[in-house]
């Protein structure tokens, strides 16, 4: 998932939401309003009600469920963020049906950032 935010204090905003990320990256966000991409993980969208959603929500944002794939000993699911597209990994046996409203945020210490213009990494891999 690639998504276009922008540099806030300490997170970036991302349709209206602010979303945190982890010291690292906070420390390397300035200016504030700076274009930035957010690279998140499928299983880095944390799912509410997801036994394998990681940390805690700060901040919840709605989605729709658009598609639900079945693959073994995973789920990916399409969801729908105000017509954005994410694809999210839960585990197999997690309760969910095509058309459903759930809640998400991102992992803050599993997130990447880039800057919009160069598409370089804020942080060396060596930093990560």
């Amino acid at each position: 998932n690639m998504l276009p935010v922008s540099a806030a204090v300490d997170a970036v905003r991302w349709q209206g939401h602010v979303v945190p990320v982890s010291a690292a990256l906070a420390a390397a966000l300035a200016p504030v309003g700076r274009a930035l991409v957010l690279g998140v993980r499928p299983e880095h969208v944390c799912l509410h009600g997801s036994r394998w959603a990681q940390g805690r929500a700060s901040v919840l944002i709605e989605a729709r469920v658009d598609v639900v794939e079945y693959a073994g000993d995973q789920l990916f699911l399409g969801l729908d963020v105000q017509g954005t597209e994410l694809i999210a990994r839960v585990e197999p046996e997690f309760a969910v049906a095509r058309g459903q409203q759930v809640q998400l945020w991102f992992a803050p210490d599993s997130l990447h950032l880039f800057d919009a213009s160069t598409e370089l990494s804020l942080l060396p891999r060596s930093a990560t």
